[in-house]
This record gives C-alpha cells, sequence and structure tokens, in this order.
C-alpha cells in the first residue's frame, strides 16, 4: 500500500518567475508607525485641566450661589424682627 505524500510537490521545486506579472507586488508602507510612548499627550493634558477648570468654576459658582441665598435669609429674619 502507497502512503500519500504530505507535502505538495511545488515546495521541493525553487519558484522562478518566468514572466513579471508572476512576481509577487512589494507592499509599501508610506506611513511609519506612530510611537506613543514617545510624547503626543499634550491633548490629554490640556483636556485634563479644562475639566478640572470648569469643575473648580462650577463649584464657586455653587458656593456664591449659596452664600446669596444664606444672605438673603439673614436680611429677611432681621428685618421680620
Amino acid at each position: 500500500m502507497e502512503t500519500a505524500s504530505t507535502t505538495p510537490a511545488s515546495v521541493d521545486s525553487p519558484v522562478t518567475a518566468s514572466h513579471p506579472a508572476d512576481m509577487p507586488i512589494p507592499v509599501f508602507d508610506p506611513a511609519p508607525p506612530h510611537d506613543y510612548s514617545k510624547g503626543g499627550s499634550t491633548g490629554s493634558v490640556i483636556a485634563i485641566l479644562l475639566i478640572v477648570f470648569l469643575l473648580v468654576v462650577g463649584a464657586f459658582y455653587v458656593w456664591g450661589q449659596r452664600l446669596a441665598e444664606q444672605r438673603a435669609s439673614q436680611v429677611i429674619h432681621a428685618v421680620g424682627q
């Protein structure tokens, strides 16, 4: 009984291109991969600073509103007595 070969016959023979169309086309990547570990975090830092700034401004606004309400209620109580 004959056993079948597990490797194709084309693996043993060298590949030759008889025509330029038979040659593989080289792949050219015009943009080199970007290395994000070398910085480029300026946008992230600006975004974080902007968010922190808006939170601080919002906190002062709410605090100012509460102070205004407390002063208004003190004036009303002082006038009412």
